[in-house]
C-alpha cells in the first residue's frame, strides 16, 4: 500500500487494487506504527518493534502532488535512493520533456547531482547484463559470497556469547525483580537496579546478528541461469511499460546515486558499481535542465 501510494496512487485505486476497504488503506497509511513507533501519551517513540516500512517510504505515501514534480510514471520511480543520505530521489520534469531524479536535499546538506531517468535506466539494465554475460565478474561475485561465509562462521562464536550474556541479564532481572515482591530490596534500589539491567540488556539487543549467508552462492547462480534462460534483451524491448515495470521490481530493487557513479542493487547479488560515463552520465550535471546525460 505504501509503495502504491508513493508511486501515485488514489486511495480508491489502491483499495481496488488491493481489496481493502478504502478506509483501512487510509488508517493504515497513517499509522506511525509501521514506522516503529509506539504511543506514549500524546506522543508517538520510537518502539522495539522493526518497522515495516522507511522513514522515506511513509513521507512518500502522504507527500502530495507539487507542480513540475512527476511520480509513478516513470519505470525508475520508488526506486532511486541518494548515496549521500539514504533517501528516496524525486523525478522532476523541467517542463521540456526531460526527466531527472534529484535528492530533495540537494543545496541544503546533500551534494548529489541531478542525472537523467534514462541515464539511470541504463545503469539498472547494465548491471544485469554485466551480472549475465562477465564471468570475470560473475567469479568475482561468488568469491566475495564464499568468504562471506567463512566470515559468517567465524563470527558465530560471538553472536552465541551475546546471546548468552543477554539470558544471563534476563535470569538477574526476574531475580531482582522477586527480591522486590519478598520485599528485600528498595523501591529506589529496585528501579536503579532494573534500569542498570535493562539497558544493559538493550545494548545488546541492537547489535544486529550475522545475517544467514548459507545460501548466497546458490542464489547468485539461480539469478544468472534466469538472466541467460529470460533473453532479457527480446523481452525488454518487446515488454509494456508495465510489463518492463514488473521486471525490474523482480530484479533491480533499488539504484543509489552517488556524484562519481551508481550502485546497483540486484537480488542475490552484492552491490554493483557503475561508472556515470558507462551510462552516458556526467558528475556535474550544472550545465542542463535535469540532469547529466540524455
Amino acid at each position: 500500500m505504501f509503495q502504491l501510494r508513493s508511486d501515485g496512487l488514489s486511495h480508491a485505486k489502491i483499495s481496488e487494487r488491493t481489496g481493502v476497504n478504502q478506509s483501512t488503506v487510509l488508517s493504515i497509511l497513517r499509522n506511525p506504527v509501521y514506522l516503529g513507533q509506539v504511543k506514549c501519551g500524546d506522543e508517538w517513540i520510537d518502539g522495539l518493534h522493526e518497522p515495516l516500512v522507511t522513514g522515506a517510504q511513509f513521507q512518500a505515501a502522504h507527500r502530495g502532488r507539487r507542480k513540475g514534480q512527476r511520480r509513478g510514471r516513470d519505470l525508475m520511480s520508488g526506486r532511486v535512493r541518494c548515496g549521500r543520505c539514504g533517501r528516496s530521489m524525486s523525478v522532476m520534469d523541467n517542463g521540456a520533456g526531460y526527466l531527472g531524479y534529484r535528492c530533495k536535499h540537494r543545496g541544503q546538506s546533500c551534494d548529489v547531482p541531478r542525472f537523467s531517468n534514462k541515464g539511470l535506466l541504463r545503469g539498472a539494465l547494465l548491471g544485469l547484463r554485466l551480472i549475465r554475460d562477465d564471468s570475470e565478474l560473475q567469479a568475482a561475485i561468488r568469491e566475495s559470497l564464499e568468504s562471506r561465509q567463512v566470515g559468517r562462521r567465524t563470527t558465530g562464536g560471538l553472536q552465541a556469547d551475546r546471546r548468552r550474556q543477554i539470558t544471563e541479564l534476563e535470569n538477574q532481572r526476574r531475580k531482582l525483580l522477586q527480591l522486590f515482591y519478598a520485599d528485600q530490596i528498595s523501591a529506589d534500589g529496585f528501579h536503579q537496579e532494573e534500569q542498570r539491567l535493562s539497558n544493559q540488556i538493550a545494548a545488546l539487543e541492537v547489535i544486529e546478528p550475522e545475517p544467514d549467508t548459507s545460501e548466497l552462492p546458490e542464489q547468485f547462480d539461480q539469478v544468472v541461469e534466469i538472466l541467460n534462460e529470460l533473453d532479457w534483451d527480446t523481452i525488454w524491448n518487446a515488454a509494456t511499460d508495465t510489463e518492463r515495470r514488473t521486471l525490474l521490481d523482480e530484479f533491480v530493487p533499488t539504484v543509489n546515486v552517488h556524484p562519481d557513479h551508481l550502485e546497483v542493487e540486484v537480488r542475490g547479488v552484492p552491490k554493483l558499481n557503475v561508472a556515470l560515463h558507462e551510462v552516458g552520465l556526467r558528475g556535474s550535471v550544472e550545465n542542463t535542465g535535469v540532469g547529466g546525460g540524455t
